[in-house]
């Protein structure tokens, strides 16, 4: 694997192509940004024993009491209320984090064959891989929960057997064998999803076919997938230290901010959004380009390597003939 190519060619893709930020920014947005530019810290201005402090505390247990005064029902009525608005907020992150996902990669995949890229394909695409995406992911979450279930069921059984001291000795092997486990697990399905999904967007292929590809082509190419994966972790945590300079700086403002006025907190939280939406863009573009290139290297090199393995085969009959 050439890293040096890789790497700078995902640099050019990444600077050339911006038709693709759009599809970086919104899987950015929706895809999981943490919850790191809050600056509304909670400054008390009062003392114990003051006068603003004691005014405070009866308000707050007047705001108590007029919280157990609810009805029960009304409580139903408002715990569903938000239960919906909380999965309706899930399914619409997941909708246009997944839609830009695909969106993006099948587009670095244009670049790459030397094809037009446009966001109306790129969107084009998103739409119709969304649900074999969704599912593609949830086959590999499913995975663990018979895992899950035996990890649980077994320490289980030896209490329930009045056997505690083996209980907690399995307890504390399985955590181990569980987080070395989950960690391999994690690591090979991230792989075979980056090669998975790209089988899916250039052969239109169904769920079960797509993870057969990503797994064949991660199986056959095991060394290279992993340092391409290496590479990429390393590449993350490079871009790690700029996010947390600009995240300080912001909040640093931010308290300074809000110290004059808390409404003004709001400036720095605005520019920290978007700030980090913009660089988590750039940043899934480029991953997503590098990705693309290592999949394109790795099957050129698998068939490179089959013809050459044909080649000697036949040289042989021949020879034998």
């Amino acid at each position: 694997m050439d890293f040096s190519h890789l790497i700078t060619e995902a640099y050019h893709i990444t600077s050339r192509y911006r038709v693709l930020w759009t599809f970086g920014v919104v899987a950015a947005i929706f895809g999981g940004v943490p919850n790191v530019f809050n600056f509304s810290f909670n400054l008390p201005r009062g003392f114990p024993g003051s006068s603003e402090t004691e005014t405070r505390s009866e308000e707050f247990s007047s705001s108590l009491g007029f919280i157990s005064h609810i009805d029960s029902l009304v409580w139903l009525v408002l715990i569903a209320l938000a239960v919906v608005v909380i999965l309706t907020i899930i399914l619409v992150a997941l909708y246009f984090q997944t839609w830009a996902y695909a969106g993006l990669v099948s587009q670095t995949l244009n670049i790459i064959r030397e094809e037009p890229a446009t966001f109306k394909k790129g969107k084009e695409i998103g739409e119709k891989f969304f649900w074999r995406i969704v599912g593609f992911r949830f086959l590999f979450g499913l995975a663990i929960v018979p895992v899950v279930v035996i990890f649980v069921a077994i320490p289980f059984l030896f209490f329930m057997a009045g056997l505690n001291t083996f209980a907690i000795v399995f307890v504390i092997i399985e955590v181990l064998f569980f987080v070395l486990g989950l960690i391999v697990y994690a690591v090979a399905v991230g792989i075979i999803s980056e090669f998975g999904v790209r089988k899916m967007l250039e052969g239109d292929l169904k769920i079960v076919e797509s993870i057969k590809g990503g797994w064949y082509l991660f199986r056959n190419n095991l060394g290279s997938s992993l340092l391409v994966w290496l590479v990429s972790v390393a590449l993350g945590f490079v871009l790690v230290f700029p996010v947390i300079f600009i995240a300080i700086f912001f909040l640093v403002f931010g308290v300074i901010f809000f110290i004059i006025n808390p409404w003004l907190a709001i400036i720095p939280a605005a520019f920290f959004i978007t700030a980090f939406a913009f660089v988590g863009g750039l940043w899934n573009v480029f991953a997503a380009s590098y990705w693309s290139l290592a999949y394109k290297q790795l099957l050129e090199k698998g068939g490179v390597e089959n013809a050459a393995r044909t080649s000697k085969v036949a040289s042989t009959t021949n020879s034998a003939s």
